[in-house]
């Protein structure tokens, strides 16, 4: 191993690829706690370019206006760098699959503006998201379902910019996932098969 670069102060990594990598620091936090112990705080994301080592946008925050004990669970950018979808756990002390368990959050970076908000109980019901993944090209995000107690799942594609929900697949409890590079196929684990999807057919 050689090579040894320092970008920034982060807690986490959350997406890295040959081009890219996108990070995000927890700052901002109040003294105010919620019961059950958790600071509110402000979730940002830092991108930047591996080629130059230079950063992709000015870091910006993101966090739900409703409930500002809740902080993204994790984050993606696209492999174009212009916008990322970051995901949500449950409203804090809610129940999931209320009516504000929004999973899904699109943003563009170079402004930091929310776009979209979605795999919410209109999208998805009651299932869990468990992966999902930004396209290269910044234009869907896709995400696997599942509910091993109903042996329920699916998969879902939503236009990233607006929201809308494109595609609705039902399958048995759905996994990880894997997007090839032109978009156009989808490796999905279902149960403990591997199978194939045609992306936009």
């Amino acid at each position: 191993m050689s090579d040894v670069s320092i970008y920034a102060a982060a807690d986490r990594i959350t997406s890295h690829n040959e081009s890219l990598l996108l990070l995000s620091r927890v700052s901002s936090c109040s003294g105010d706690k919620h019961p059950n112990g958790i600071n509110k705080c402000v979730q940002f994301l830092l991108g930047y370019d591996l080629s130059n080592k230079s950063p992709l946008f000015v870091p910006f925050g993101i966090k739900d206006e409703t409930d500002p004990f809740r902080i993204p669970s994790s984050a993606q950018i696209a492999a174009i760098g212009n916008l990322a979808v970051g995901s949500w756990t449950p409203p804090t002390g809610q129940p999931p699959h209320g009516p504000r368990d929004i999973r899904l959050e699109t943003y563009d970076t170079q402004s930091g503006k929310r776009l979209a908000a979605f795999g919410g109980p209109s999208d998805v019901g009651r299932l869990a998201i468990s992966d999902y993944t930004l396209a290269a090209n910044g234009e869907f995000v896709i995400a696997t379902l599942s509910d091993l107690e109903t042996k329920q799942g699916g998969v879902r594609v939503w236009d990233a910019r607006s929201g809308r929900l494109l595609q609705s697949l039902q399958t048995p409890p759905a996994s990880f996932l894997e997007l090839s590079p032109d978009g156009t196929r989808l490796a999905v684990i279902v149960l403990k098969e591997i199978r194939i999807f045609r992306v936009g057919g």
